[in-house]
């Protein structure tokens, strides 16, 4: 069983939460039509931050076999693709998905796509464990971005996706969580490998 990266993000902020979102999924609180409308409009960023670099491959998601995702991604990076939309990577027990890899003129970039307006707290914890699992996985990154919505821009015609979206470079961010990593991977598994934590979810 993987780590996923929600399940760290998560952890970041609260080790009940991470705990409950393995053990006890339906006792966490089911979205309201707010939330949910956030989901699903999260969804739709990332298909059309995938237009910033047309042309790649997607890994289409499939829970039961992780494998066949690793793999393809493995091809995909040994045949010279450039572009791969959620690319896949395990290393050491935790499970990745970059919304968008895309190999550059200095080197392999990452893109984590966000429906928010501003880079937060979690959005670096998010890439710093992809950083981890890359890194571990001999794919060297030479830059590191959260792809946000421009709250400045006003649509005026026919949708401008260079105009949609912010690059908030994050590489100096995601470098300098990578020292604590491994202790907050050993401390997890213990935490999603013990009893429910009795604490409150916060």
């Amino acid at each position: 069983m993987y780590i996923s990266k929600s399940q760290y993000t998560r952890a970041a902020q609260c080790h009940k939460s991470s705990w409950l979102y393995k053990h006890k999924k339906e006792l966490l609180s089911a979205p309201d039509e707010n939330k949910q409308a956030m989901f699903d409009s999260g969804n739709d960023v990332g298909e059309l931050a995938q237009q910033l670099f047309p042309g790649g491959e997607l890994i289409e998601f499939d829970y039961k076999d992780f494998e066949g995702m690793l793999s393809k991604t493995a091809d995909l990076i040994a045949s010279g693709c450039k572009t791969i939309y959620e690319a896949s990577f395990s290393e050491e027990g935790v499970f990745v998905m970059n919304d968008i890899l895309h190999h550059g003129e200095s080197g392999w970039e990452l893109y984590e796509v966000k429906a928010s307006t501003a880079t937060k707290a979690y959005h670096l914890d998010d890439i710093a464990i992809q950083w981890y699992v890359l890194n571990q996985a001999n794919i060297s990154l030479a830059k590191a971005f959260v792809v946000h919505l421009n709250n400045g821009y006003v649509k005026n015609g026919p949708l401008d996706i260079s105009k949609l979206f912010t690059f908030d470079d994050v590489t100096d961010q995601a470098l300098e969580r990578q020292d604590a990593i491994p202790d907050k991977l050993r401390t997890l598994d213990e935490v999603l490998t013990g009893d429910e934590p009795i604490i409150e979810i916060g």
